[in-house]
């Protein structure tokens, strides 16, 4: 939205700018330059949010796979030495949250959500998947519509898995 008042008002500025007979033609050229730069921000700014792609509110999306009306979301969650399953099951509902009212995910019928955590080894480091769960396209509707929100999302989650892992 902001992209596109930018692209009105530089239009607009740019129109008066030549029709005005008191500004000088070397002034003239300075607004056209100027206004230019302003369409150009305002483009960029309405297309770049597009052009990124969903993103999470804590962790990063390792893969998103679309089938037939559903969506798989893998993610790798970060962890500390404190961390909690509640704190991971939290995060992991704040971010299919964002996805649904920020990034359009209300158009699937089911969210699958796995979450992911970096585990070392004296001798090698891997993800292992510590999480999952799915959202039924009436639960989605209802994240989307601010019916319910991440406190109460857990009792809404169908097959909820949670790794002894992060249960600890």
């Amino acid at each position: 939205m902001v992209g596109f008042i930018f692209i009105i008002a530089a239009v607009v500025v740019l129109i008066l700018s030549w029709k005005s007979s008191r500004i000088r033609k070397g002034f003239k050229i300075a607004i056209t330059v100027i206004c230019l730069l302003f369409i150009f921000w305002g483009f960029r700014g309405c297309f770049r949010s597009n052009s990124n792609g969903p993103t999470l509110r804590i962790g990063e999306i390792m893969s998103i796979t679309e089938d037939n009306g559903a969506v798989t979301i893998q993610a790798k969650m970060p962890v500390w030495s404190d961390e909690t399953a509640d704190r991971v099951i939290a995060q992991s509902f704040e971010n299919v949250e964002r996805l649904i009212e920020d990034d359009g995910y209300d158009k699937y019928n089911q969210i699958n959500y796995e979450a992911y955590v970096t585990v070392e080894s004296p001798d090698r480091v891997w993800d292992e998947k510590v999480l999952s769960f799915t959202f039924d396209k009436e639960t989605i509707s209802r994240i989307h519509d601010d019916l319910i929100s991440e406190p109460y999302l857990r009792n809404f989650a169908g097959d909820l898995w949670i790794s002894d892992r992060i249960a600890e």
